[in-house]
């Protein structure tokens, strides 16, 4: 799981990819059904665990009470761009991809990145998968100059994912509790 830098302005591309077995679509298309979005609610809540969310920023975090993953991803899409990580025939969710802007000096963009994998699906390469298929669309948009994201330190696989995926360690903006990856475009 790599967490978001600060709050920033929402983006204004359309993401949509496909990868061999994800698909990831805008939250907000999806919820508009509200068979459809009962059904993901329901996923989305078996997803949110503790675990899940603990290298996530502290305002993803549940804390102790029952979790509304209602709220909880009407909080996020306050926040920016959400993508829901599905399968091909868009039936299960297996995650959620959380994506921000902020303007870059030389008039690009940087997409600054987080994402969350259910727990049931851990180790299976769906976080490489994804990243590759959403590098692959920002590399389509020529607004787009940078992609960026924060891991906890210790997220050992997490940031495994990001230098597979050929971001690099940026120390200038590394914490104590976090180290932050970027990848030009």
């Amino acid at each position: 799981m790599v967490a978001a830098f600060a709050m920033t302005r929402p983006l204004v591309f359309e993401f949509d990819y496909a990868t061999t077995r994800l698909r990831a679509v805008d939250a907000q298309r999806m919820l508009v059904s509200h068979k459809r979005k009962a059904q993901l609610l329901v996923q989305l809540k078996s997803s949110l665990t503790q675990k899940v969310l603990a290298p996530l920023p502290p305002h993803f975090a549940m804390g102790t009470e029952e979790i509304e993953p209602e709220q909880w991803l009407y909080d996020r899409l306050g926040e920016g761009q959400v993508l829901l990580l599905l399968d091909e025939r868009q039936e299960t969710l297996y995650g959620l991809v959380f994506l921000f802007s902020a303007a870059m000096e030389s008039g690009g963009i940087v997409v600054q990145i987080g994402y969350l994998i259910g727990e049931d699906f851990w180790g299976q390469g769906l976080a490489s998968e994804m990243l590759a298929g959403l590098v692959r669309q920002c590399a389509e948009l020529k607004e787009i100059r940078q992609l960026a994201g924060g891991v906890e330190v210790g997220n050992v696989a997490s940031a495994r994912v990001l230098i597979k995926s050929g971001f690099s360690l940026d120390r200038s903006q590394t914490t104590l509790d976090t180290e932050y990856y970027t990848l030009r475009i």
